[in-house]
């Protein structure tokens, strides 16, 4: 995809200081942290700089045929819009993760609550809160099914002894409801 003619964009090379620097809010909150070594490493990361900033992630082995499609089309004045996943979109302020670092988290991250239920999987992905039968463990938490399958960001918040109410921040069908 490309960009509109005259929006300032530019794309830039993350140092791995910055990118740690940019995950490690989001490998604490999902409590990953041990991993973010190893999740950064075999990875090309990109600064994304407009209208807000994106970190992409590419995996290294696609780096030097990156570089040759770049070239080629900078050569027609043609400059892409993206390279790689998006991974977090960030500002002076905020730091989100996409629903496609989900992805990844999902194998890393501790703080994870499983859904098996099918219905309260829709009502997840509908952006609904559901009340489930566990006592809260952290505030913050990955939604997966049974298969763990990413299915949202959520906070969890403790109704009573028995029963946790989760909120689902982000999830899959969010794109569908206002994200794209």
């Amino acid at each position: 995809m490309s960009f509109k003619k005259g929006m300032k964009l530019r794309v830039n090379f993350a140092s791995y200081n910055l990118v740690k620097g940019i995950l490690l809010p989001i490998f604490n909150k999902y409590n990953c942290i041990d991993k973010l070594p190893e999740f950064i490493d075999n990875r090309i990361f990109f600064i994304l700089e407009g209208k807000y900033n994106q970190l992409m992630m590419i995996n290294t082995d696609n780096i030097n045929l990156l570089s040759q499609i770049l070239k080629n089309l900078s050569s027609i004045n043609f400059y892409p819009y993206s390279i790689g996943v998006p991974i977090i979109t960030f500002n002076s302020l905020n730091i989100k993760p996409t629903i496609a670092l989900g992805r990844y988290l999902v194998n890393i991250c501790k703080n994870k609550v499983e859904i098996p239920d099918p219905q309260l999987i829709y009502k997840i992905i509908y952006g609904k809160s559901i009340i489930i039968n566990s006592k809260k463990l952290y505030n913050d938490a990955i939604i997966v099914d049974n298969k763990n399958n990413f299915i949202a960001y959520a906070k969890l918040v403790q109704i009573d002894e028995k029963r946790t109410r989760v909120i689902p921040i982000k999830d899959i069908g969010w794109y569908l409801r206002r994200g794209g």
